[in-house]
């Protein structure tokens, strides 16, 4: 005889909605620590590489001298770490 449920009834059902949402849960972990928060490292990388590549121009252009080119750069270098 038939309750209404179908062929699994009421708790097959239930036990379903809970595997699939463990599996989203797993899935949503795993992909958040391969991913981290991208956005915040490119940042960090771009103002790295921005500034350095800022003092390169001006060196090359003749606006600033070796002596702080050499200051500047080590001064980058020491801070982007």
């Amino acid at each position: 005889m038939h309750n209404g449920f179908g062929m699994m009834g009421i708790t097959g059902g239930a036990n379903m909605f809970m595997i699939l949402l463990l599996v989203l849960v797993v899935v949503a972990i795993v992909w958040f620590s391969k991913n981290g928060n991208p956005q915040n490292n490119r940042f960090e990388y771009q103002t790295t590489d921005r500034s350095l590549e800022i003092l390169n121009e001006r060196y090359a252009s003749g606006e600033i001298a070796d002596e702080e080119y050499t200051k500047k750069k080590i001064e980058l270098r020491k801070h982007n770490l």
